[in-house]
């Protein structure tokens, strides 16, 4: 249940405006393996191109990768703790999607600028352009793939 939940979660995200029904065929296994490297919140390519991109110094990268990683696993609990005290529980009611969104945008704010505060960056509008960066590079990850496995499929 908690692995759909994320698997959820971070389509809404990754896929922002692309929409699923567009898919041609077993839209189910082309999603499913388009994001499959992209599942976790952070990924490691992705984290460094934005260190990058933002100057960072590169001997900082691995321990805010490692960081990062260290924190995915509390990101769920965190939406289902905030999601809990909600009435109705977004996380239970599909009309609530928007706010399930929102929750979980929020943790995952809030484990990337604890990470980044503690590596010196305390610019919370740089912090939140960096987070943002590595979700548009997950998108654009992800629609690249759809685009890749619907060219495939038209030619066999």
């Amino acid at each position: 249940m908690k692995r759909m939940q994320k698997f959820h979660l971070f389509l809404a995200l990754a896929v922002g405006s692309i929409a699923t029904s567009s898919i041609e065929l077993n839209a189910e296994t082309l999603i499913e393996e388009c994001s499959k490297d992209l599942m976790t919140y952070f990924p490691e390519s992705l984290v460094n191109e934005t260190l990058k991109k933002f100057s960072l110094p590169q001997e900082q990268w691995t321990s805010i990768v490692r960081e990062l990683s260290e924190k995915e696993s509390n990101i769920i609990k965190k939406v289902e703790e905030k999601a809990e005290k909600m009435s109705p529980n977004p996380l239970k009611d599909p009309s609530q999607q928007k706010a399930a969104i929102k929750i979980f945008k929020e943790a995952l704010l809030e484990a990337f600028t604890e990470t980044m505060q503690k590596h010196g960056i305390q610019d919370n509008k740089q912090i939140q352009n960096m987070l943002n960066d590595i979700q548009q590079q997950k998108a654009r990850k992800f629609a690249s793939c759809i685009e890749k496995q619907r060219a495939k499929s038209k030619s066999e």
